[in-house]
């Protein structure tokens, strides 16, 4: 895993030994003076990828990658998780966050926006995510965005 300027990418090999990065963006960015884009095409072209897979160079089942990627990251979340709970001497009082669960997107250029290509429940239900255990990052975004007008 690799982290920048709040986009994290991934590095995943599949069953016939290619490999690809999956990128997906968790939290809210702000546009620096320096920044090419408007204000407007800042929060659509970046903001708007919050809680999305880029999945736009796959074939196939790009759900099932999705449903995947999930079910992985969130069983290595729980198994961190559940050792850091078990160890209160080494951790301290741990209190976990929420597991983000990201949907696949793609971007549209001739829109020039992000399309959200799975419903996030779906996803979520099958790859085995309790629902009080996880967050959905777009939600969450939209709440942010709704605080920060406010």
């Amino acid at each position: 895993m690799a982290g920048r300027l709040r986009t994290f990418s991934y590095q995943v090999r599949f069953k016939d030994n290619t490999t690809r990065r999956l990128e997906m963006r968790r939290w809210r960015d702000t546009r620096c003076e320096h920044s090419n884009f408007s204000p407007e095409e800042f929060e659509r072209e970046v903001n708007g990828k919050i809680g999305l897979i880029d999945v736009k160079y796959f074939d196939g089942d790009t759900e099932a990658l999705v449903v995947a990627f999930n079910r992985f990251c969130f069983l290595e979340y729980q198994a961190q998780v559940n050792q850091m709970l078990a160890n209160p001497e080494r951790y301290g009082r741990f209190t976990p966050e929420l597991f983000p669960v990201y949907v696949g997107g793609a971007y549209n250029l001739k829109e020039r926006r992000w399309d959200v290509l799975h419903d996030f429940d779906q996803v979520r239900m099958k790859a085995g995510i309790p629902e009080d255990k996880c967050l959905n990052p777009r939600t969450n975004m939209a709440a942010t965005q709704l605080s920060l007008v406010a």
